[in-house]
């Protein structure tokens, strides 16, 4: 959950893989098995945990937003019948109203967008396992079309490579190319999946901008200040500096001292 892209729509999944995999162990392994006790502890931790993140609106909202997950996720784990199910497309249904009534931005044109990033396939994961048996589902073909965005979106035929799905990028890259296709939920997206699931990237950017904005700057206004933590954090990053800032990404490089090489004997 570390770094500084949203990982707020892996809490759930990855909270919901745990608690299978805990259940299959605590399942195969006897009562007087040594680990028995470890295992039974786990899950218990992991269920509560669980029941605080699907307590959470926005790391909900995050999932089902999420292309490779969407309502199939919980309705693998909970039944397509269960309340579960029945409150997250209530919720969903509820905030997409009011994404839908604010004017829409016309968006900047993007190129082609790129073919249906789509999930499935490792092949060496356990048959077996939450996300194996996700991705089987995923591969089901819807046999009509629909008209509204919601239920376009929840039902479409969408597959992703093993690499694509752990890739924590995939779902604003793949919103950014389909946003005219679903205009008001790429909105409802871009907001819930820039959402991270730890306190990590806050903390560092609490760090970073100690540093950039003292006591002594603050009369700095509120952008500027956004804009000098942004580039220090960047800096950090080793993002390469391109276009109007080409130059002084240059100059920064060719100030940094080369490690010196090690003299074999």
């Amino acid at each position: 959950m570390e770094g500084n892209q949203g990982t707020g729509a892996h809490v759930i999944p990855k909270y919901l893989e745990l608690k299978d995999q805990l259940s299959g162990k605590l399942d195969r392994s006897k009562g007087t098995d040594m680990l028995y006790p470890m295992y039974y502890s786990m899950l218990g931790r992991v269920e509560k945990y669980l029941a605080e993140a699907m307590d959470c609106e926005t790391l909900k909202l995050a999932t089902i937003l999420h292309p490779c997950y969407r309502m199939h996720l919980f309705e693998l784990v909970f039944g397509s019948d269960s309340d579960e199910v029945k409150e997250c497309v209530k919720l969903l249904n509820f905030r997409f109203l009011e994404y839908k009534e604010k004017p829409v931005v016309s968006p900047t044109r993007l190129n082609d967008p790129e073919p249906d990033i789509t999930v499935i396939g490792n092949s060496e994961a356990d048959p077996s396992s939450l996300m194996a048996r996700l991705a089987s589902r995923m591969t089901r073909k819807p046999s009509t079309p629909y008209e509204n965005e919601i239920e376009t979106f929840l039902k479409a035929d969408l597959i992703f490579t093993s690499k694509e799905i752990h890739d924590k990028s995939t779902p604003l890259r793949w919103w950014k190319a389909n946003c005219t296709t679903y205009p008001s939920l790429s909105r409802m997206a871009r907001a819930y999946l820039g959402c991270t699931g730890s306190s990590c990237a806050v903390e560092r950017l609490f760090s970073a901008a100690s540093d950039v904005c003292s006591s002594r700057r603050g009369g700095l206004l509120p952008s500027t200040m956004s804009r000098c933590v942004s580039s220090l954090m960047w800096l950090r990053e080793k993002v390469p500096l391109t276009g109007d800032f080409e130059e002084a990404g240059k100059a920064l490089s060719a100030l940094q001292p080369v490690p010196k090489k090690k003299m074999v004997t």
